[in-house]
């Protein structure tokens, strides 16, 4: 359905300019001319003649009143867009004017369709570029990051902790990747730095957790990755019942992988049980406890019998 909405002209101010309009100027004119006609038929006797014109006077009278209606809506247009360009600015000189026709020749298609295909053509190369600054930018991060595991093994070097720390950041200035991200977390809870890893496994794992909503199977992993490594952390703060819930959660995505795929995520199945089962015995829950370590032994046996040797 359309829009109903009734415009007045008389209430916006607009019935100069309008009146100024040749299109209304030539509409009026035609509208005297078959009012007069019909007047004339009408008074002779002319029945059939004065409806045919009675008619075409009803078809003029509904071309005015669209006619007020696309100006209305025109002069509403210019009300909220931004004047700023000169094309623009002289169009509305003409409009304010009532020269509808010089308006519509300032807005000429060919040259703005030609800007139009600059825009767009100007449009593809800032894409492109921004895409190979986006690449650019990801290689340095890797960059980053190797360096930042380089210079974590120069144990002679009293400051190893904190450059190696200044190549993560700058790895995250870079681009603020999960993986990153997660690396620093682990980084930061193997110096025992747990506040700053605490705060990136949390990150880390909100990260993981959008990601898996487009990818599960490539980003739910990690995401249980994620929770066993911040439960651990948890779990050497004493922060028992959060440490628990994320161990739970993990467990579940893991044994879930498992079924699908047993020799690649089994052994992370059991290696969380057995997390799960140091936990509970912290928590001298040890009926807990050793229900979890059992289940880790079954799952370490059933992966003993294909690989002894692991």
């Amino acid at each position: 359905m359309g829009d109903t909405k009734i415009y007045n002209i008389e209430n916006i101010g607009t019935a100069q300019f309008f009146s100024q309009s040749l299109d209304y100027q030539s509409l009026m004119a035609r509208l005297a001319e078959n009012q007069e006609m019909l007047e004339y038929l009408q008074a002779t006797g002319k029945t059939e003649r004065a409806l045919k014109a009675g008619g075409e006077l009803a078809e003029l009278e509904a071309q005015l009143e669209r006619l007020k209606e696309d100006v209305l809506r025109l002069y509403e247009t210019f009300t909220k867009i931004e004047i700023d360009t000169e094309r623009l600015a002289k169009a509305k000189a003409h409009f304010d004017k009532g020269e509808f026709r010089e308006a519509d020749a300032i807005l000429d298609a060919e040259t703005m369709a030609q800007d139009l295909e600059r825009l767009l053509e100007r449009d593809q190369q800032l894409d492109a570029e921004k895409a190979a600054i986006t690449k650019n930018r990801e290689q340095l991060s890797n960059e980053y990051l190797v360096k930042a595991r380089l210079r974590a093994t120069f144990y002679e070097q009293p400051n190893r902790f904190e450059e190696a720390c200044a190549h993560f950041e700058s790895a995250l200035s870079a681009v603020r990747t999960s993986a990153a991200i997660f690396e620093y977390a682990v980084f930061l809870q193997n110096h025992n730095s747990f506040k700053r890893a605490r705060a990136l496994y949390d990150e880390a794992l909100q990260s993981y957790r959008e990601l898996a909503k487009e990818t599960p199977k490539t980003y739910i992993p990690d995401v249980a990755r994620t929770l066993n490594n911040l439960a651990n952390l948890q779990s050497t703060q004493n922060d028992y019942e959060k440490a628990a819930s994320n161990y739970d959660e993990a467990l579940r995505i893991y044994q879930e992988l498992a079924q699908e795929n047993p020799r690649t995520y089994l052994p992370y199945v059991a290696g969380t049980l057995n997390n799960l089962a140091v936990l509970q015995k912290a928590q001298n829950d040890y009926e807990k406890a050793t229900s979890s370590y059992d289940e880790a032994l079954r799952s370490y046996r059933e992966l003993a019998q294909e690989n002894p040797r692991t």
